[in-house]
């Protein structure tokens, strides 16, 4: 299992290079929220810890890289943000032993006021009893995660709901809470949780104004880089209840797909609009070659807009070596009739043989060309591996102009690679505007 995620990640790093944004995209960051980890478990907020090393586990074993929220502005491939709320005893007897055998960093929200000095001033929860299971945390064992690499971050000094506080009170929490983990930790502390995840765009604007660069809600989704407010960051609610198949769900788009893969927004698509399948097991296979029966079925469920609008194809088969029987039957001789797929000169059409980008090319352009014929191309060459007289020269600059594909870092196409499932699914929603 490690070497085939081995594998896949390998791949990746050489397929995203041909995204047009592959570099600058906006990325999905899951941000996952705790607030108990422990043996014992009261409701639905304790996650215990056999659930919580598992699902540590699944993440290092799908090559995901934690990080804190200093680091949203350079991410690393496949990125999780661990988060914890409160500031919990167990989040140092359980939670932080955890993450560190899996070499992940946690992210600690603490309630300052809640933290003693030492033992002998250790503070407990009165919505549980005097259970020790559920005391807080004390400023030597903050101390110690914070030396650990471990992020301490504010959770305001008391825990109000801060859209009902005065706004002298508001700064006080803000502020206060801030200054006191910096003076103790000796380190920044530029992150908020809003208590129960209550806020609005005073309480935001007063966070910005206390000097935090960003803030966590309780609403859930996947942080977006682009489309999320900083002051406004969702997170994905890790609950005692959920089993390691519902805990993937958060972080997978698909059993194969993270979500922050490359093409995982364009997967995602091309699925749910039918035009490409997952296996059998749910997964996706991001790095398998695209055959010439699978490239003709996606481009005729993307030209047709459903499947149930391509006609069944002629009684008598075009190329010998497709029947009537063939999965890809239909879609192939709709191609065919379409102009956009002909066969080879001794009457085949090879469908289990693998695409290559300039045949992609040539395909794509037909089918968005239609009947017009795509128009000659004068301009320079947009590639240094593709010259003038290359015979899918003018295809490939039509599918570059209108901006499907594009090249690699070198300024080459490398028009003999083969295509894969990622980027299939990537060239099919740019071409079909899906």
């Amino acid at each position: 299992m490690k070497m085939r995620w081995l594998v896949i990640l390998v791949l990746v790093m050489l397929s995203v290079i041909d995204s047009a944004s592959a570099e600058n995209r906006p990325r999905n960051v899951p941000v996952l929220m705790y607030h108990k980890v422990d043996t014992l478990s009261y409701d639905n907020g304790w996650v215990s810890a056999a659930n919580f090393e598992k699902q540590l586990a699944f993440l290092r074993e799908h090559g995901f890289n934690s990080i804190s929220l200093a680091d949203l502005t350079d991410l690393p491939d496949n990125p999780i943000l661990i988060t914890f709320d409160d500031g919990w005893w167990n989040a140092y007897t359980v939670a932080v032993p955890l993450l560190e055998k899996y070499d992940y960093r946690g992210t600690f929200f603490v309630i300052t006021g809640a933290i003693g000095e030492d033992e002998a001033t250790r503070r407990y929860s009165p919505a549980y009893g005097a259970n020790p299971k559920v005391d807080y945390l004390i400023w030597p064992e903050i101390l110690d995660m914070a030396s650990r690499d471990h992020d301490i971050e504010s959770h305001t000094v008391l825990h109000p709901y801060l859209t009902q506080l005065s706004a002298d009170k508001l700064s006080w929490e803000l502020a206060e809470s801030k200054a006191e983990i910096e003076a103790r930790t000796g380190k920044p502390v530029d992150a908020l949780a809003y208590p129960m995840g209550d806020w609005n765009l005073t309480v935001a604007e007063a966070t910005a104004a206390a000097g935090y660069l960003t803030a966590v809600t309780t609403d859930s989704g996947v942080a977006n880089t682009t489309t999320s407010w900083t002051y406004a960051l969702p997170r994905l609610a890790v609950l005692g209840s959920l089993t390691l198949e519902q805990f993937s769900h958060l972080v997978m788009i698909y059993p194969d797909i993270p979500v922050d893969f490359w093409a995982g927004q364009e997967i995602k698509t091309c699925v749910e609009k039918g035009i490409i399948s997952l296996y059998a097991d749910g997964s996706y296979l991001p790095n398998g070659e695209v055959t010439r029966a699978e490239m003709a079925a996606y481009i005729a469920r993307a030209l047709a807009g459903h499947d149930w609008a391509i006609p069944a194809g002629p009684f008598w088969p075009t190329f010998k070596d497709v029947s009537r029987k063939h999965w890809a039957y239909k879609y192939i001789e709709y191609c065919h009739s379409k102009g956009i797929v002909f066969g080879y000169s001794d009457g085949i059409y090879q469908p289990e043989g693998t695409i290559t980008r300039d045949q992609l090319a040539v395909y794509l352009a037909r089918a968005l060309a239609g009947a017009s014929g795509v128009p000659e191309f004068y301009g320079k060459p947009g590639f240094s591996d593709i010259p003038a007289d290359f015979w899918a020269y003018q295809y490939i600059e039509y599918c570059h102009t209108i901006g499907i594909v594009n090249g690699y870092e070198d300024g080459t196409y490398q028009p003999l690679r083969l295509v894969t499932r990622d980027q299939m699914a990537v060239y099919i929603t740019r071409a079909f505007h899906l």
